[in-house]
Formats: structure tokens, sequence, C-alpha cells
């Protein structure tokens, strides 16, 4: 990766991992769009919005309201792409960066509040998630990734990912964990333009 200090660029095209369902509608609109198949590209926003809509049952306070803003914002994005009011897909990217940066809250949410429960393969899950979702947020605002960054993302990985197989890990390593990815994803919302009230 380099030196501290070094930066990381990537683009939202291939190179994202399109692991999750809402990584692959958020891609596939993109495509089609560029495309100019406005219809294809407005379905597959809609799919991404139901999806959130989905994930905010599960969620409550903030976090609630920034999947129901972010789904709103998706639907409404997916009426301008299919009356073909869209110019650029920077206005795309921005809408999936703010969908992504809300799942990182919500994950994160659920990660602290499991491992509260001592409930650990949960809080592990739920940790890979916010870390996944963070770094997919950073990359479709096209904002540069620090090493610092990555480094967190992938720390937060490892420790989820030990604690979902049941791997030992230490407390103090996924409180680290924890709280670097809490901090992380409060500097990414400085960075992305962020959905109000």
């Amino acid at each position: 990766m380099g030196s501290a200090g070094a930066a990381e660029t990537r683009t939202p095209g291939k190179s994202v991992s399109s692991r999750s369902a809402l990584q692959k509608q958020f891609h596939k609109a993109r495509e089609s769009f560029l495309k100019k198949d406005f219809h294809d590209a407005a379905s597959a926003i809609r799919s991404a919005a139901a999806f959130l809509e989905k994930e905010e049952v599960r969620a409550a306070g903030e976090s609630k309201r920034d999947l129901a803003a972010s789904a709103q914002d998706l639907r409404r994005l997916a009426e301008t792409v299919e009356k073909k009011a869209v110019k650029s897909e920077k206005e795309l990217d921005e809408s999936f960066a703010r969908a992504e940066y809300a799942l990182a809250r919500q994950h994160h949410i659920e990660a602290s509040d499991s491992w509260a429960k001592k409930e650990t393969s949960k809080a592990g899950a739920s940790l890979k998630a916010a870390a996944d979702h963070l770094e997919n947020a950073l990359v479709w605002a096209g904002s540069r990734m620090e090493e610092k960054s990555s480094k967190v993302v992938r720390e937060a990985k490892d420790v989820g990912e030990k604690m979902e197989k049941g791997v030992g890990v230490a407390e103090s390593d996924v409180d680290k964990a924890l709280d670097a990815v809490k901090k992380e994803i409060d500097d990414a919302g400085r960075k992305i333009p962020l959905l109000k009230g």
C-alpha cells in the first residue's frame, strides 16, 4: 500500500467489491446510466432504495432517519433518471455514497450494541459490514482513501472476521476497532455531501 500518508485512489467501477446486493444494484444503475438505458438505471436504483427500506425496519434512532432519508433520496433519483433529467453520473455516485454512509453508521451501531451484549459473532459480522460500507461510501464519493483509513478498514474486517468465526480476540482489540471505525465514519461524514433534515 505504500508509506504512511500515502493515498489510495479508486473509482467506483469494477475495483469496488460487488459482494452485496446493494453494490450490484449501484453498479448496474451506473452502467445502465452510462449506456443511456435510463429505465434499467432507474429500476436498479429503486431496488437499492427497497434494500435500504428493509434495513430501516431493523434500525433505530438517528440511523433509522438516515436510512429513510437515503431511501427517499434514491427514489427521487430514480424518477429523475427515468425522466432523463440527470446530467452526470456524479449525481448517482453522491446518492450511492450517502446510502453506503448511512449503512456504515447503522452497522457500527449494531456492532457496538451486539458487543455490549456479548454477542461476539453478531458483533463481528456487523463490524465487517460497517467497514465494507464505509469503504464503499468513500469510493462512491470519489474520496481518496488515505493509508490510515485503509488500515482501519482492513483491521476492522480482520477483527470482525475473527469474532464472527469464534476465534479469540482480545477485548481491547475489539474496542480499538470499534472506536477506529467510528472515527473514520465521522470523518467520512465531513467528506460526503450528506442529506440535510
